[in-house]
């Protein structure tokens, strides 16, 4: 919601992606810190992104920040930041990632926050869809996509160990 308040009129939109009902309204979508993966699986995530295809202008691009699974490392990762006293390594943040599933398509990700100086500590656990950035391209090329490539970061690497990767899509020119 930050960026409405720092951009004009109806530049951004921000909307709930299972209820995007809009038509060739913009050039650009993204879905960013793996959001899409809190679809209840395949069908519901081909529906997104079918009806990111119809939001789409011709020629639209659609931007995804996606978890790939098989290239998660196990084990507990931890990162540290100041807190709001200004301790150095105050807040840690610890998180895991595990397959889950029987056929590997799904993700168990695992947090646990504490900030020392509030005496805060939290732990949370989500299920992650559709982990699987070959399956995700294949649900864009069925959405009607064209052009879909697979990027191991930001800098457009090609896809190849990143478990974090990025798919760009295109929509092509016809209708669907």
């Amino acid at each position: 919601m930050e960026a409405r308040k720092t951009v004009p009129g109806e530049r951004v939109w921000v909307q709930r992606m299972e209820e995007l009902d809009l038509v060739g309204k913009f050039d650009l979508i993204c879905s960013l810190s793996w959001t899409v993966h809190y679809c209840g699986g395949p069908h519901e995530l081909e529906d997104v992104l079918s009806r990111i295809w119809r939001a789409l202008s011709p020629e639209g691009t659609i931007l995804l920040q996606v978890a790939h699974g098989p290239n998660l490392e196990p084990g507990w990762r931890e990162d540290t930041e100041t807190g709001p006293g200004g301790r150095v390594g105050d807040i840690t943040l610890r998180y895991r990632f595990q397959p889950s599933g029987e056929d590997g398509s799904s993700t168990l990700a695992e947090y646990q926050y504490r900030c020392e100086s509030e005496h805060e500590y939290f732990s949370e656990s989500h299920l992650l869809k559709v982990t699987n950035v070959h399956q995700i391209e294949r649900l864009c090329t069925l959405a009607g996509f064209e052009n879909v490539e697979l990027w191991n970061s930001w800098r457009k690497e090609p896809f190849g160990d990143s478990g974090s990767a990025w798919v760009v899509a295109r929509k092509s020119r016809g209708p669907r």
